[in-house]
């Protein structure tokens, strides 16, 4: 799993807020285009294969799969959407643009009880 910096974390929250909460093509960057490529590629072969050995019932899991990979992602979307509203109005945006330039922000105290 890879571990992002304050910096990378605060340079996305900048960049979803100047688009509005919508990342622009966010499965289309240019980090995730080869492996989302790679993906495509290996579900049309396995597909192929699968027409090929004339097993329907394996096509149908993989249309099945793909469909919900899909549907799964553009839920998740729409609630990040739908929540951005809350989001930006919480979000301390002095404190992020000064992390977002690499300059080291006043680290918060957990919240002390009682």
């Amino acid at each position: 799993m890879k571990h992002y910096t304050d910096k990378e974390l605060a340079g996305r929250l900048l960049a979803k807020r100047c688009h509005n909460s919508r990342e622009s093509l966010g499965y289309f960057a240019s980090r995730n285009r080869l492996r989302m490529m790679l993906s495509l590629a290996l579900l049309v072969i396995l597909f192929a294969a699968g027409v090929f050995v004339q097993s329907m019932l394996f096509c149908g899991f993989l249309i099945g799969l793909a469909f919900g990979v899909f549907f799964r992602d553009r839920a998740w979307r729409d609630a990040q959407t739908a929540a951005w509203s809350f989001y930006s109005q919480v979000i301390d945006w002095p404190k992020v643009k000064q992390l977002a330039k690499g300059e080291p922000a006043a680290r918060l105290d957990p919240v002390a009880t009682g």
